[in-house]
């Protein structure tokens, strides 16, 4: 089965939470130089990875939906970048990568960036690209960042009787964060994948921060917009995401009402003539993919 050009966008809110810290600055939010927010692709990719890992609800939704069967879920849906994973025994597996391909959903998806030596002494590339590539994340407006102190009534440290962590809980006071990510079939021979790998990753990435920690209580996933291409096209990525990108009212937002979200109409409004497709959106507040009933038509 072929795999079909998608270009994707997660829509993402933090409130007074950390939606990917920052190991050098302290595990603050992420910042750019002009103070807006930043999520990591690693980070994207990383929840992605643990929802299948872990058997989420999320993922068994997905697999409901797409009639992915247990044998094959054993078989075909396991995650080899794993914490605890010793990289001796991925070298092992990938010996014989059409194995370690056919058994690693995100080795097919995202590709593989292992080197390892050969017997003789020199080095082997067993680099592979993935068809799926994220995009850094970053806020539509600059970030206040801001610390709590927690304290515990019950000590931890010999000799005291309660805790306390000092400035422990950094977080984002208030922001909406876009998160670009694009399918490029012109690397699917390469890994293997097939379109219900693709289908398994759309499926998940609205349930992205289902799994919530005590520091991203927070953040949630507001929209999913996807633009299924219908054959080849070189429309930029760019005009897809400024045709699904909410509009700022305040120059400085602190709060959900303080944007202008689009609507399914304006969107295909700025695509139409662009490229022929499927715009699909998903909103945390309904149930129901928004799909037009025709696919756009290319300009002539």
């Amino acid at each position: 089965m072929n795999i079909k050009k998608v270009y994707g966008a997660a829509i993402v809110q933090a409130t007074t939470s950390n939606p990917n810290g920052d190991p050098d600055n302290d595990g603050a939010p992420r910042k750019d130089i002009n103070d807006y927010g930043m999520i990591s692709p690693v980070a994207f990719k990383r929840r992605l990875r643990d929802s299948v890992a872990r058997r989420s609800d999320a993922w068994q939704w997905v697999v409901d939906e797409l009639g992915i069967s247990s044998k094959e879920a054993e078989e075909r849906f396991q995650v080899y970048v794993l914490k605890g994973r010793r990289p001796e025994e991925i070298k092992k597996e990938v010996e014989n990568m059409d194995n370690f391909q056919s058994k690693y959903w995100d080795a097919r998806v995202f590709g593989n960036t292992i080197l390892e030596s050969s017997e003789k002494g020199g080095s082997r590339d067993s680099v592979r690209c993935g068809v799926v590539t994220v995009c850094t994340g970053k806020s539509l407006a600059p970030v206040d960042l801001g610390a709590q102190t927690f304290t515990r009534v019950a000590g931890i440290q010999e000799g005291k009787d309660q805790g306390m962590g000092i400035e422990c809980h950094k977080y984002v006071e208030h922001a909406i964060y876009l998160q670009p990510f694009c399918v490029n079939p012109e690397r699917a021979k390469e890994t293997g994948v097939e379109q219900k790998d693709i289908n398994v990753l759309l499926g998940l990435v609205p349930h992205l921060y289902d799994a919530r920690s005590a520091s991203s209580a927070g953040v949630e996933v507001l929209e999913v917009w996807t633009f299924e291409f219908n054959g080849r096209s070189t429309m930029p990525i760019q005009r897809f995401i400024s045709a699904i990108t909410p509009r700022l009212k305040v120059e400085r937002p602190t709060q959900y009402s303080d944007y202008e979200f689009v609507t399914m109409g304006r969107a295909l409004a700025a695509l139409s003539g662009f490229a022929e497709g499927t715009l699909k959106e998903w909103v945390s507040s309904q149930e129901a993919v928004l799909e037009p009933k025709t696919p756009l038509k290319r300009a002539a």
